[in-house]
């Protein structure tokens, strides 16, 4: 860990984490990116409008019957309501936990990514990768909408992303996400598998 200061106000920043490459300034409120020894603010954090949550960030909680410690938390709107996404350490490693309306999936990025682009993300689409078959359910628009804590990559509020969920074999899910940046799409996807909300507990 180490520590910095906002540059938009001064402020010490919290104890910077390993992975992170963005916090928030709890102060002001100032995105600030982690570029190499470069500290700067790349916009604000957004609104995180108060709502009843499973997850807390400072709080760490039994999933599965493994001890998760969120260490960031990203709102993204997607018109008729809103997801939460985690990051954070579950028995030392790095992963996503979303929490969408009471449903939990712990989901790890998906290294190589399935093959294919856009084509992909309509309802129907299947797309062989990993050993599985994996079928697209949903398809929507979602904009990120406020942050908190610290995350391993940048995020850009107001930024629109395309994503699709795909349902595999034993209720496996692999997800995916599109975005422009600088002309040109960008896609990460994330390998995951849903947990029973009632074993969400607190540490």
């Amino acid at each position: 860990m180490e520590r910095s200061n906002c540059p938009n106000c001064g402020a010490a920043l919290p104890p910077i984490l390993a992975f992170a490459r963005m916090v928030n300034c709890e102060f002001c409120g100032s995105a600030v990116l982690l570029d190499g020894e470069v500290v700067r603010k790349t916009g604000e954090a957004g609104a995180m409008l108060d709502a009843p949550e499973l997850i807390y960030l400072g709080r760490s909680v039994r999933l599965a019957g493994q001890v998760f410690e969120p260490q960031g938390h990203v709102r993204y709107d997607y018109g008729r309501g809103h997801w939460d996404e985690y990051f954070g350490s579950l028995a030392g490693e790095g992963v996503w936990v979303s929490v969408d309306e009471g449903d939990v999936a712990i989901q790890r990025p998906a290294d190589p990514p399935p093959p294919g682009g856009r084509e992909l993300f309509r309802v129907g689409a299947t797309v062989d990768h990993a050993g599985l078959r994996w079928t697209c359910t949903e398809v929507d628009d979602a904009v990120a909408t406020a942050f908190r804590g610290q995350l391993p990559e940048p995020v850009s509020i107001g930024d629109r992303h395309l994503y699709a969920n795909f349902a595999g074999h034993g209720g496996a899910i692999l997800s995916g996400e599109i975005w422009s940046e600088g002309g040109r799409d960008r896609a990460a996807w994330f390998f995951g598998h849903w947990v029973d909300p009632f074993e969400v507990e607190e540490a």
